[in-house]
């Protein structure tokens, strides 16, 4: 992510700008979702984008998708563009947004979560709604009778590795795998104390005095940014800390080579555990070499 070199002494607030195509969403669903039913609400990644979360691939655009819908079970489509899940939505789980009946912030968020690809997919989703605060943990959690055992599970992982600090899906990607490998949790929007000023590492163990910084290829490319996460990195380690900067290259395609570094660097800084656990954490962070991340 991007900051300052002279970051502010309390993490960085989210800030999330209003969806470009959201205005266009609602002039879609207008004339469609009366027409079907007055039990149609709109659900899964079509909720979530009016709820102000993006959860489309880059090519995607959520207008040119069918809207996806939860209809009673045996009303028509009426020849409607419209991908439709049959369920009878209850009233407690129904919001109205600008006129268009959707799943209430909670069952939207335990619903992508649930069912998303991976774990490291399910933590950036519900990350994304905690960071705007538009969902409790535990809500989201009441909703396992919606689910396979399959499926919840992956929502309660995903909820246990979630942060609302989080502040980008790459950074909750990053978590997630580091837990899924069995090591230490780290802090998210971590503090760095360094010369009576507070920079904020993406991730971070501050008893070992060890960063992860994200570094996209939206933010962090050019020279001006170079310099910058440099100045970044050097403040860090003149207070003593050690700084592992983390690419989606790295990520998704080195993942054993990361968290192998990472365990090593924490292991150098004071950071034990029991034979026995650092034996699975070696398994696990091989493991990554049969089934790299799933990260989209």
């Amino acid at each position: 992510m991007t900051r300052d070199p002279l970051d502010t002494e309390s993490p960085p607030a989210s800030t999330h700008e209003p969806l470009p195509d959201r205005e266009l969403l609602l002039r879609t669903l207008r004339p469609i979702v009366p027409v079907l039913s007055p039990d149609a609400v709109v659900r899964d990644l079509t909720a979530a984008y009016l709820w102000g979360v993006d959860l489309t691939g880059p090519e995607e655009h959520v207008t040119r998708s069918p809207p996806r819908v939860a209809l009673p079970p045996g009303t028509p489509l009426r020849g409607l563009p419209v991908a439709v899940r049959r369920e009878v939505v209850p009233a407690a789980d129904r919001v109205v947004v600008e006129g268009i009946p959707v799943t209430s912030a909670a069952r939207t968020a335990a619903e992508i979560t649930a069912r998303a690809p991976s774990v490291p997919m399910a933590t950036a989703r519900i990350d994304a709604f905690l960071s705007r605060g538009l969902a409790d943990p535990e809500r989201v959690l009441g909703y396992r009778h919606l689910f396979t055992e399959a499926h919840f599970r992956r929502l309660r992982t995903a909820v246990g590795y979630a942060s609302p600090l989080s502040q980008s899906p790459a950074e909750s990607w990053l978590r997630a795998v580091i837990l899924q490998a069995g090591l230490p949790p780290p802090q998210a929007q971590c503090p760095v104390r360094v010369h009576h000023r507070t920079l904020h590492a993406d991730l971070g163990w501050p008893r070992y005095r060890l960063a992860v910084e994200y570094d996209s290829l939206l933010h962090h490319t050019g020279p001006r940014m170079e310099r910058r996460d440099r100045a970044r990195y050097t403040l860090m380690r003149t207070a003593d800390w050690q700084v592992v900067p983390v690419t989606i290259h790295m990520l998704q395609c080195h993942a054993p080579k990361l968290l192998t570094r990472i365990r090593d660097e924490l292991s150098a800084r004071g950071w034990e555990c029991p034979h026995g656990e650092r034996e699975r954490i070696r398994r696990r962070i091989r493991g990554f070499e049969r089934r790299p991340p799933r990260l989209r």
